[in-house]
């Protein structure tokens, strides 16, 4: 569409200008400028958001963001064995700063993302009988890892006995107060201060279900903000065992009960051939979901430890007495060893003992401790007379 206007009194067609333009006043031209410049930003950041939602954010987690292959070229082909599980891995993975996600272990979150990766798992009640998991990552990754749940003061106590570095979301109020008292900042990757986490819905599960991790994400972001890497913790004591499969049978505690109610009831099934402990959840297998393979430790731990209830920022939470020592039950290559636990204070590894006051050696690879309430017990059964003890 044209119109005429008039220039130096001579009618001369130009083209109407349809639509919005910038207004000619300087001033209101830099208001509209600016505002046009924080919106671009809100609409970047949506979109950004949105690509990660859709593109980058599947079944694998963030593996679509991060290049985990930077990872492969940094090996150096050298072998060497972890102070976490006692296994072999390449140098550059074998002595990590250990990493502690709180997982959770609700009905609702399961499956699990992640567990079959840990080196170490902690088993406890939070509240209401729910139990709770806090896995311990050292030579291997897993590029999703959760639902991640909130802090609980056991759980961060023992995180401390590995220098770890710590993933949760928030946490009951006295153990926001020892984090924020013991690490400065340095470890604790919390989803409230921290862009290490995201969350993404399996189906209906109510959004406290829904947050999850890599461990991959978290390290290189704990490099970023220069948190030191190095572990700085002292190891429980591995040994091979090389007994044949036939002599681990012979005898064997054929599987574990631990006493854990309602739909929080584990049992292990030792399975000879491959020397490890099979793990159910309520009778049925409990697979994780990353690596589509059952929870299979090879050393199971079940502790006795007082619990008591307190007051937290107006809310009841758990408190688990962990200095001193009480009642163990090692678990491994289908024996069984009993003795007790002993931690002499925080940040001090807890140590399981023989009756002789002797360390007990663990296989290599995975140990899940259970802690149990006392005036409960784990109960197990033998090959030789199905007996419980």
């Amino acid at each position: 569409m044209d119109e005429t206007t008039p220039d130096n009194g001579v009618n001369v067609p130009v083209k109407k200008k349809i639509g919005w333009h910038l207004p000619t006043d300087p001033v209101k031209r830099k208001k509209v400028v600016i505002t046009l410049s924080l919106v671009g930003a809100i609409v970047l950041g949506a979109l950004v958001a949105l690509a990660l939602q859709l593109k980058n954010v599947g079944s694998g987690g963030l593996a679509g963001v991060l290049n985990t292959n930077g990872i492969a070229d940094k090996l150096t082909g050298k072998v060497e064995v972890s102070d976490l599980d006692g296994l072999e891995y390449d140098s550059t993975l074998a002595n990590r700063r250990p990493l502690a996600i709180m997982v959770e272990n609700h009905p609702d979150a399961r499956p699990q993302y992640g567990l079959t990766r840990a080196s170490v798992v902690y088993e406890a009640a939070a509240e209401g009988g729910i139990t709770r998991y806090l896995a311990v990552f050292g030579g291997k990754d897993a590029d999703r890892v959760g639902p991640i749940r909130s802090a609980r003061t056991y759980y961060v106590e023992w995180m401390l006995e590995y220098d770890a570095i710590y993933a949760h979301a928030g946490g009951a109020q006295n153990a926001i107060d020892i984090l924020s008292k013991l690490r400065k900042g340095e470890g604790n990757m919390d989803t409230v201060g921290e862009p290490v986490m995201w969350r993404q819905r399996r189906g209906s599960e109510a959004s406290e279900h829904t947050l999850y991790g890599s461990t991959v994400f978290m390290r290189r972001y704990s490099q970023d903000v220069k948190w030191h890497q190095d572990a700085k913790y002292t190891p429980w004591q591995f040994a091979a065992d090389k007994r044949t499969a036939a002599e681990r049978a012979t005898g064997a505690v054929t599987a574990i009960h631990i006493p854990y109610g309602g739909s929080y009831k584990v049992d292990f099934n030792y399975d000879a051939e491959k020397n490890i402990w099979n793990r159910t959840l309520i009778g049925k297998k409990d697979i994780d979901a990353l690596t589509n393979e059952q929870i299979a430790p090879t050393n199971v731990v079940v502790i006795t430890i007082p619990r008591t209830e307190v007051v937290s920022a107006g809310k009841q939470v758990g408190q688990l007495d962990l200095y001193g020592s009480g009642p163990a039950l090692v678990f491994k290559g289908g024996q069984v060893t009993k003795g007790t636990w002993k931690k002499e204070g925080q940040s001090k590894r807890t140590r399981f003992l023989d009756e002789n006051n002797k360390e007990i050696s663990l296989i290599p690879g995975q140990t899940w401790v259970s802690i149990v309430q006392p005036g409960t017990t784990a109960t197990y059964d033998q090959a030789a007379n199905q007996a419980a003890n």
